[in-house]
Order: C-alpha cells, then structure tokens, then sequence
C-alpha cells in the first residue's frame, strides 16, 4: 500500500515539474515589469517603482589593506546615509568575440603600418584561441533602487520624489571608489532581456533599438518623404487637433480587441522562448538554471573581502543581495525585550540554584553588545542574498552547484536550494527589486559593509587613464 502511494506522489511531481510547462499562463505572464518609462521601472499590480544603477567596480586584488579597508568603511557609510530598500546584483554574461574580432580584421585592413599590423595579427591570434577555447565571461554591476508610491501618487510626483533620491545615492556610491549612472530605459530593456536570453542576446541586442517602435500599433512601410499630417493637442485650430480627445491616450489606444492582438508588447521583448520549470530548477531557452539562497551565516566570519572569490567565480552565474533598513527604534525596542527575556531566565536559574546555561549567557551577552552598537553609531538592516547558476547541461548544472554550495560551506555559510519554488526565487535575483522568497538574515552595519559587491578581477580604463 505504502509503496502504490509513493509512487503516485512520485508521478504527481513528474507530471508538475520534470516535464510540464506552464501552460495555462503563457511566459510572458512571469515578468514581473509593467512598463518602463523615464529611466522608471514600475512593476505589475503594485504602486512599486524602481531606478537602476549600472556601478563601475573596482578591483580588490590590486588593491592595498588599507585602501581595502577604506572602500568596506565608505560602503557602510554609504548604506547608513541611503536609508533605502535596494538590491544589489551581479550579473554574468558572455562576451561577443565576433564582433571584436570582426572589428579588429577592419583595423587590420585600413592600418598602413606593418609594425601596428604585426601587433593587431598577434593580438587577433590570441583573442580568437580563447574564444576557441573556452566561453570569455564578463561581469555587470547593479543597484536597483526601490520606491513604494504614495497613496494617489501621480507618476510626475514619483518621477520627482524617486529622481532626488536617486540623484543623491549616485552621489553617495561614487565616495566608495566606483562610477555610478542612472540607466536610461532602452539599457534597462537590455538588462532584463539579458536574464531570459542569454544566449541569443549575444547575436540579437536591443540595447540600440528604438522599442517604442517594436510596440507601435502597426508595421508601417518605411517612407522618404516626411509626414504631412500633425496631432496638437492643445491647439485645436491646427489640422489634426480638431477630434475631440479627452487624453492622449485616446489616440494611440487600439479599437478593437483584434488590433490590440497583433501589437508587441513589453513581455513579448523581454521573454524567453520556452521556459520550463522543474523542481530544483528551470530550463530556460535550453539552458539549465538553478537559484539558491544563504539560509544561514556564522556571525564570526565577516572581514573584509570574504566572499570575494565566490562574487569573481568563473562561471555563469548572478548575485543578488536585497537589503532593507530597520528603523533604529524598531530594532532597538526588539533587542531589548529579547535581552530582557534572557536576563529574566538567567536570573530565574540562578535563585533556584542551577548551572547557568553558558549559551544563554553567550547569547545575553550578544543582545546587549549588538544593542549598544546600534544605539551608538550602526544601523540593522535585514539581508536576502540569491545566487541563480545557469549551465548548458543538467549534469553541468549538478557540478557547479556543488562547487558554489563547498565554496559557501568553507566559509561556515548555509545555502538551500528553492525546490518548488524556482521561479520566485529566478524572480528575486532579477534586477527589478522584488523578494518573492523572502528569507531574510538580520545584520547591522558594520558586517553588512563587508558584503561589498562591486569586485572584480578585471583591469579596465574606460576613460582611457587608469
């Protein structure tokens, strides 16, 4: 009997995950974005708002202790000062050899010196073994602001309150040692079509397109001569302006259900081709695809550069770290009445005459000691960190996650896998701001900083001076 149960549970889970696909709601209900506009990214059915910051990083290893030291500090600053939910996230992608390789056979041809032409031969030469051999990784940097809008909040006020905010944390980060810019919205659109086209992105970019004409109402013949026709609509003597339109909107919004049928729409840019989702991982335009998240970290650990070789891991894979600030009051009212309930059962121990717990006294102790820590000069925050692992395979996929879960164990840190939950936990690494697994870790100020993402092993001079 036991086992004509397990075997149906067995075949219920199969039929679920190992080889289903949503289809009751086609993939483009999975993103988790409304609409885009003004470098604002608002997401579905929530008054949510989020701004983008592509962030520079540095590079640790050159770096000396001290210098290391100064940039962990700065960070802690920075984050006391913001006092705003933000994601950070790290984001994997291959680099496009063809097309550097195409641009350096350009330079070859018109170059008219053959010392200049020997070295661009050689250098061609060396970039094209490596692409041979092996998959040439780069990694992007983000912060993701989050913005809840007010009751009634129009989207010029959010715009306004949200721009300051951001304005003033671009001014913030760069004390750390990086560049920070604000994304404009076709950069945005390339971000997120990154995370569910991988691979296809390195031969197909929007990044460069004009997407406002991708969602257009129709296909229209290109045409030399300009348009003769003009919509003013605060002037309606002009030709064109005379229709009676209470907003905007009326002009560009479809007749019919048939027309709205045929326009492309933000979902239909951004999504995969296929998605199925499995129960520790999702297959993704053929590519495997597994998140896991810290579930728990020994106090101790924290220094400066600790997880520096998980954030520069040779592999396909993206970081993400969902921080929220605790207000001061709040944390301090928690850590007292928990310090209180300790004492209390020490002192309870202790009139009957028993062994005080030495736990329990440790544990008194830590209370009080991350109290007055926070009533002096720190901050609490609460951490969610996520790492997505794609691969080309499900045995690649297995070998990878292995390593990452050993490299994380090696540093007294505990991950889990999502199982039944992979696409909410897919959604939390995403750049757009929103936690839907939630599992959050408290920690003040000072460890927190040593959680600084922006490392990287490269040398890069984008301004032509190091």
């Amino acid at each position: 009997m036991g086992k004509k149960i397990d075997s149906k549970i067995e075949g219920f889970f199969d039929k679920l995950f190992a080889k289903s696909k949503y289809k009751q709601a086609p993939i483009q209900h999975h993103i988790p974005v409304e609409y885009i506009k003004d470098s604002i990214l608002k997401l579905k059915n929530e008054d949510e708002y989020r701004i983008i910051i592509n962030i520079d990083a540095v590079n640790f290893f050159i770096k000396t202790t001290e210098e290391k030291n100064a940039i962990i500090n700065q960070f802690g600053v920075f984050l006391d000062n913001a006092k705003v939910s933000m994601q950070l996230v790290s984001q994997s992608k291959t680099l496009n050899m063809k097309q550097t390789l195409s641009d350096l056979r350009d330079k070859f041809n018109k170059c008219d010196n053959p010392h200049t032409k020997e070295y661009i031969a050689i250098y061609g030469n060396l970039l094209n073994n490596l692409a041979e051999d092996s998959n040439v990784l780069t990694k992007d940097f983000y912060l993701v602001l989050k913005y809840s809008a007010k009751e009634n909040e129009s989207f010029l006020g959010v715009a306004k309150n949200f721009g300051y905010i951001a304005n003033r944390v671009v001014k913030s980060i760069q004390g750390c040692g990086v560049r920070a810019r604000v994304l404009n919205e076709n950069e945005i659109y390339q971000l997120l079509y990154l995370f569910y086209n991988k691979d296809k992105s390195k031969f197909q970019s929007v990044s460069e397109l004009n997407l406002h004409d991708y969602m257009s109402p129709a296909l229209m013949l290109k045409k030399n001569e300009p348009n003769d026709y003009n919509f003013d609509f605060m002037n309606k003597n002009k030709p064109g302006g005379q229709i009676n339109y209470q907003n905007q909107d009326n002009l560009i919004k479809p007749a019919t259900d048939e027309l709205d049928l045929g326009i492309v729409t933000l979902e239909d840019i951004l999504s995969a081709d296929d998605m199925e989702i499995h129960k520790d991982h999702l297959v993704i335009n053929s590519r495997y695809v597994r998140t896991i998240f810290v579930s728990g970290i020994l106090k101790e650990e924290c220094f400066p550069e600790w997880l520096s070789d998980i954030y520069t891991y040779p592999a396909n894979i993206d970081i993400s770290l969902h921080i929220t600030p605790i207000l001061k009051k709040v944390a301090l009212d928690q850590l007292t009445k928990q310090f209180n309930y300790q004492m209390a059962n020490l002192q309870e121990q202790y009139n009957k005459g028993r062994t005080l717990d030495e736990r329990e006294k440790n544990d008194a102790g830590e209370l009080d000691e991350l109290r007055k820590m926070i009533s002096s000069n720190q901050d609490m925050y609460q951490l969610s960190f996520y790492l997505s692992i794609s691969a080309n395979s499900l045995e690649e996929l297995n070998e990878l996650t292995m390593n990452i879960e050993a490299l994380f164990g090696n540093k007294q840190i505990l991950t889990r896998r999502a199982s039944l939950n992979q696409l909410s936990a897919f959604n939390s690494v995403l750049p757009v701001g929103k936690d839907d697994i939630k599992y959050f870790r408290n920690i003040p100020t000072e460890a927190l900083s040593t959680f600084f993402p922006f490392t990287n092993s490269e040398l890069s001079c984008t301004n032509g001076k190091p």
